[in-house]
């Protein structure tokens, strides 16, 4: 699931101008074709919209397009220090932690470890992992160390 800024398809008093119709569509930044389906875009969550990514291959670059008028222009949305949008990876996946229990906040500094799949970082940088405990409002957030793609 991705989002974009939404400013500009507001209307003065703040409203989201329903009669701008926004697609968004995926393509391989090295063959050109497009990555699954173009997608109507219809939830909007405040300042963004949101739609979810077609599937593709892990270590697919791909430029991000969007059209406000029903498909028929298109706008790479591409940061301007790279030549692609978005790349895909494999999500992480969490098997079991080590210990399994224990208090939720600590003044002792215990280590847990984490074991699952998938736990690599974009072009090797891990020197800012995180990990969250609990859920994504009232959870705790700590530093995190990669010790392999298995463990953190």
């Amino acid at each position: 699931m991705s989002a974009l800024g939404l400013k500009q398809f507001k209307n003065e008093d703040g409203s989201i101008n329903n009669d701008i119709t926004l697609h968004v569509k995926m393509v391989d930044s090295q063959t050109g074709l497009l990555i699954g389906n173009i997608t109507h875009i219809e939830h909007f969550e405040g300042e963004h919209f949101v739609f979810y990514t077609p599937k593709a291959k892990e270590g697919t670059k791909a430029i991000l397009y969007v059209s406000f008028n029903g498909g028929q222009q298109w706008q790479a949305i591409i940061p301007a220090e790279k030549s692609y949008s978005y790349l895909y990876y494999n999500a992480p996946i969490v098997t079991s932690i080590d210990p399994r229990f224990g208090p939720v906040k600590s003044t002792h500094n215990e280590i847990a470890i984490i074991y699952g799949s998938n736990f690599e970082c974009p072009n090797g940088d891990c020197s800012n992992v995180k990990v969250r405990f609990g859920d994504s409002e009232f959870g705790t957030v700590v530093s995190g160390i990669v010790l392999s793609s298995t463990q953190i």
